[in-house]
């Protein structure tokens, strides 16, 4: 039998873990464990050593040889602990501090990282490992001069090293010193790397990025990769980096069909093919990108490959996906932790809360256990529970994006809106491409009227996240347009139309036209809808055409708008879209039986037409079958793609029937996932203030809604909200700001009276109630009589 590397690793895999069992001496174990994890059967040493550690917790050899067991099974977050325990340790410090640096690094804890290296620098000042560590982390960490400080350390330790100079231009550049940055790069440019055989071809690359963004000139950087490409034609490396300096000159062609060219040359390179399915979903080719990211991840038996696919289909909004393609990995890994850990976020995306807990008990890695159970009492309500799991997890492991935000959310929930947008930002900085956690940022800033704020937040989602929606780009549209920005708010529309992610022009066309009636007036904006009749039948441009619906039945041409709808269905007749919105028209126009029958046209030519479906809602509502309602809103919200609006719709249709509880608490997740929604927080602090329940969250509420939608509503809100907390001026205040703007409001002028009663301007209460009464009949006549009775007693009385 042919011998190999493996079989006789196994082999002493086998004898050692036998010793392990009999040993009985710390020394002797720990002979064994070195012999065992030179073998690199780490995962046998991790049970000896536990146990050695609970007799001997601040061994530091232990210690040490517990973290690199951990770090080698891929439980990074796990070895920190132990790896600080040993690095303490004079005797350890140097070995252990470079793992623990290097394993920060690997988390992206840059801070932690250049600590670690520190750690070690302080006993060993010229070690090179460290210095590189901590250049590369304070790099990771915008911290440019201790980055340059420790680079030229390494470049006067080993001043022919190409790589360490390549670390001093890159400090240099990030301090803007550019001309001494070229000077190095120049300097260094063909001149092989000892340790990294692409390391020439990568400093061309540098030198031709340079070119591109710190010199301004694309056509030189262009012309230099092609340079790089040709000088390294054989560097396998090269191409997905020169592709990535195409797109920063503006060139994503030239980058496609470089990659595309590579990937002929090397067919069997998985690398090479995951890159280049990315960049085609990137390029709005997501079902050929994720077709072969699936057949990478077939022929490889890569578990990795499953894992990368089913982060795209997660992100993409396909969880059942997802699903599937970690079970494909954990097939081929069953023990893998990280892919149990995964495929229960998953669940829990999919509802599937029953099957969370049993996973999250068989984990050993506790901070893995404590994110799960900690999004899990957040999805079941308990925002206190999840964050008293996600704080130790978090100082566990402060780089996991994923666990800021689930913490910013109960933050959030529980009122505390500083720690909410500190996770945020944490979370936007430590892997800001993994969450939509600078979204979130941004749908706070906009609902808080910092505009500022919430267009930087919305930039930096669509350069680091990317966009399988057009959410941010509405968000930087409405910031700028409340700003008065119309040409920086034009630009985002630009980029939206632009957008390669996804279909967007229909949301980019409609998205432009609000901007010009803002501008301008709603007459231009009807004229800029009109000019693109011909396009506004196509599926894509929907949302446009809604949209010029929407302004001609407020310029009262109804009959106008349902005519064109009309004549766009007979020539489009197995569009659903189209057929939903003529039940659209049909409602409004009063004409429930032709609406009924729209909407049933549109769902037998698509079972799953989320607008048809609320339609369906809106009709059943108004029949007074609120269930039903409420159930078809359900459903509809499942089909679309940005649902807010529909589960805001049965959050009404559930206060309609009276049951406030389920309307809070479908309020409750809206708001959350979407602060920017004006009527969902409106609504909910009128609850909140209605139970007298946290008063504090509620003005919160109403005073973000108050800064959405500045109508007579809102307002009355925003008053009633302050009278519950007894803050009666303010009250008053913001009713009689209701009033100015609608003076036959009679619910908002019974509520003044209520402010001024409170106040002790008895005759000013008394004449609120009774104009209040004077008009029509409104929910709460009944309840104004009885105060101005109450008055009218009192003063009887005396």
């Amino acid at each position: 039998m042919q011998g190999s590397s493996f079989g006789r690793r196994a082999w002493l895999g086998i004898l050692v873990a036998a010793a392990l069992a009999c040993a009985g001496g710390g020394e002797q174990t720990l002979d064994d464990v070195r012999a065992l994890q030179d073998s690199g059967a780490y995962a046998e040493t991790l049970a000896p050593l536990r146990e050695l550690l609970e007799r001997e917790p601040n061994h530091a050899e232990a210690n040490y040889r517990l973290g690199l067991a951990l770090v080698n099974t891929g439980r990074s977050t796990a070895a920190v602990f132990p790896l600080k325990r040993a690095a303490a340790d004079d005797a350890m410090a140097r070995q252990a501090g470079l793992l623990l640096a290097s394993t920060f690094m690997q988390m992206r804890n840059f801070e932690e990282a250049v600590a670690a290296a520190d750690g070690v620098l302080q006993r060993d000042p010229e070690n090179e490992a460290a210095l590189l560590v901590r250049t590369q982390a304070a790099l990771g960490a915008n911290d440019a001069a201790a980055a340059l400080s420790s680079a030229e350390r390494l470049v006067a330790l080993q001043p022919e090293d190409p790589g360490y100079k390549s670390l001093q231009a890159g400090s240099l550049m990030s301090l803007g010193k550019l001309d001494e940055a070229e000077k190095v790069l120049v300097a260094i440019e063909g001149v092989p790397w000892a340790n990294d055989p692409s390391g020439a071809g990568k400093t061309c690359l540098v030198l031709a990025n340079f070119y591109g963004r710190f010199r301004a000139s694309p056509e030189r950087a262009a012309a230099k990769v092609k340079e790089c490409l040709e000088r390294y034609p054989d560097d396998p490396a090269l191409p997905p980096l020169a592709a990535d300096s195409y797109d920063q000159v503006g060139r994503p062609e030239a980058a496609m069909a470089l990659m595309r060219q590579a990937l002929e040359k090397a067919p069997d390179d998985q690398g090479l093919r995951l890159v280049l399915a990315k960049r085609m979903m990137t390029e709005g080719d997501r079902q050929g990108g994720e077709q072969m990211m699936e057949e990478t991840a077939r022929t490889s038996g890569n578990p990795k490959s499953w894992l990368n696919l089913a982060g795209v289909r997660r992100t993409g909004g396909d969880p059942a996906g997802a699903l599937r393609a970690l079970d494909e990995a954990l097939a081929l890994t069953p023990g893998s932790e990280e892919y149990k850990f995964a495929r229960a976020d998953v669940l829990m995306d999919l509802q599937r809360f029953d099957e969370v807990e049993p996973i999250a008990a068989q984990l050993e890695e506790a901070t893995f256990a404590r994110i799960l159970r900690g999004r899990l009492a957040l999805e079941r309500g308990k925002p206190q529970e999840a964050l008293a799991q996600l704080g130790p997890a978090i100082e566990q492991w402060p780089t996991n994006a994923g666990a800021r935000v689930l913490a910013a959310r109960a933050a959030y929930e529980l009122g505390d809106e500083t720690r909410a947008l500190s996770e945020l930002r944490e979370a936007t900085r430590s892997e800001p491409g993994e969450t939509d956690a600078a979204l979130l940022l941004a749908r706070f800033y906009y609902a808080r009227g910092n505009y500022d704020q919430a267009i930087e937040f919305a930039l930096r989602h669509t350069q680091k996240r990317g966009t399988a929606a057009p959410a941010a780009h509405q968000i930087g549209i409405w910031a700028h347009t409340a700003k008065g920005n119309f040409e920086s708010a034009h630009r985002f529309v630009d980029d939206l139309r632009k957008n390669k992610s996804g279909d967007f022009a229909g949301v980019a066309l409609a998205e432009e036209a609000r901007l010009v009636a803002r501008e301008k007036n709603p007459d231009a904006a009807l004229r800029l809808l009109r000019e693109q009749s011909a396009q506004l039948g196509d599926p894509a441009y929907e949302p446009a055409l809604r949209t010029l619906v929407e302004f001609e039945v407020a310029a009262g041409q109804a009959r106008q708008a349902s005519e064109f709808v009309d004549s766009l269905a007979a020539k489009r007749p197995d569009s659903a879209a189209l057929q939903a919105l003529r039940g659209d028209l049909q409602f409004s126009a009063g004409n429930p039986s032709g609406a009924a029958a729209a909407y049933e046209n549109a769902l037998r030519l698509d079972p799953r037409s989320a607008v048809a479906l609320a339609g369906q809602a809106r009709l059943a509502l108004a029949q007074g079958r609120t269930a039903d309602a409420v159930a078809l809103f359900d459903r509809a919200a499942a089909a679309a793609t940005a649902n807010a609006p529909y589960d805001y719709e049965a959050a009404q249709a559930l206060l309609a029937r009276g049951d406030t509880a389920g309307a809070r608490q479908r309020l409750d997740k809206l708001v959350r996932l979407h602060p920017e929604h004006g009527g969902a927080a409106n609504d909910l602090a009128w609850l909140l203030a209605a139970q007298r329940e946290d008063l504090d969250r509620a003005l919160l509420l109403a005073e973000s809604a108050s800064q959405l939608l500045p109508g007579p509503e809102v307002l009355d809100t925003l008053g009633f909200v302050r009278l519950a907390r007894g803050e009666n001026d303010a009250a008053a205040a913001a009713f009689q700001k209701a009033l100015a703007l609608q003076p036959d409001y009679a619910t908002a002028r019974y509520h003044l009276g209520l402010a001024l009663a409170q106040k002790g301007d008895r005759n000013a209460a008394r004449d609120a109630f009774r104009n209040a009464l004077g008009h029509a009949p409104f929910p709460e006549a009944e309840q104004a009589r009885s105060e101005l009775a109450k008055l009218d007693a009192g003063d009887a009385s005396k």
